[in-house]
């Protein structure tokens, strides 16, 4: 009789054994088939800002180009202060098709990034950006830092790369030139957000010119510019950012204050945790 109920009790654990291996199969089904539609609509959304800007590039390449002609045109006589606004309506446009076309480089690597995804150590790509941006920073007498010890983690870098270009970027070109100190701390530490999946917090901070009040709901909004009269810009960065970060299953947000300078926060989960999962799938 106590042989036959250890018996029932095996069969009974082997069949919440099989039932349990059901439920994560399905469960995993069913979050990669959430997950596609996901990285569906993020691919529509990135081909959209992609067409505004590609429309956004003709207005200011027209422009440049007829002030370049009127430079050009020797039939047409031009002051000296005319030649000067003139010259400085071509430079400026210029500026600004750099800069579209700087938003159109991260969209493309934005949608590789949909397709292949690129898995790297946090502290890596922390100081593989700084790095890259440090010219543009000491350009502006910016100091870039890393604050503290950056934690030991994988993220999914095919993003979160383009991301910290852009907002350290940001918090270079707006910058408080009235500072004798002007600064950008990028730290990072973990989340403690999920429960069942580990994930980190990554923080941009700096003492620039902060974000007025009025504004800060349109931050993530196409064309936003917070200070269009400080630095050329499209406005279409930190849209891009927020794709990015959804696209890489975290989340993104920012305090800020007027001349006292502003943080942009970043969660998003464990590469490793990922990957394990993807393994055992």
């Amino acid at each position: 009789e106590g042989h036959a109920g250890i018996q029932e009790v095996a069969e009974l654990a082997g069949r919440l054994r099989e039932a349990l291996m059901e439920i994560t199969s399905d469960a995993v089904g069913m979050y990669r088939d959430a997950e596609l539609e996901q990285r569906r609509a993020l691919g529509h959304k990135l081909s959209d800002l992609a067409r505004t800007m590609t429309h956004e590039l003709k207005n200011p390449l027209g422009a440049a180009r007829s002030g370049f002609e009127m430079l050009q045109d020797e039939d047409v006589t031009l002051t000296a202060d005319d030649r000067d606004r003139f010259t400085r309506l071509v430079l400026r446009n210029l500026v600004r098709m750099q800069d579209l076309m700087q938003d159109i480089r991260a969209l493309v690597t934005a949608d590789g990034a949909e397709r292949e995804e690129r898995w790297a150590p946090l502290d890596k790509l922390i100081a593989q950006v700084l790095i890259e941006l440090r010219p543009q920073a000491a350009g502006r007498g910016v100091r870039l830092e890393i604050g503290g010890s950056i934690p030991k983690a994988t993220v999914d870098a095919s993003r979160l790369e383009i991301a910290l270009v852009n907002l350290v970027g940001n918090a270079i070109k707006y910058a408080d030139g009235a500072k004798a100190d002007r600064w950008v701390v990028v730290s990072a530490r973990e989340a403690g957000e999920h429960a069942a999946r580990r994930s980190w917090r990554i923080e941009i901070r700096d003492n620039g010119l902060g974000i007025p009040a009025a504004a800060r709901d349109k931050v993530f909004r196409q064309h936003f510019r917070a200070h269009p009269k400080v630095a050329e810009g499209t406005g279409f960065g930190l849209a891009i950012v927020s794709e990015l970060v959804k696209g890489a299953a975290g989340r993104i947000w920012f305090d800020s204050e007027e001349e006292r300078g502003t943080t942009f926060y970043i969660v998003v989960p464990d590469g490793g945790d990922r990957r394990a999962a993807d393994r055992r799938a």
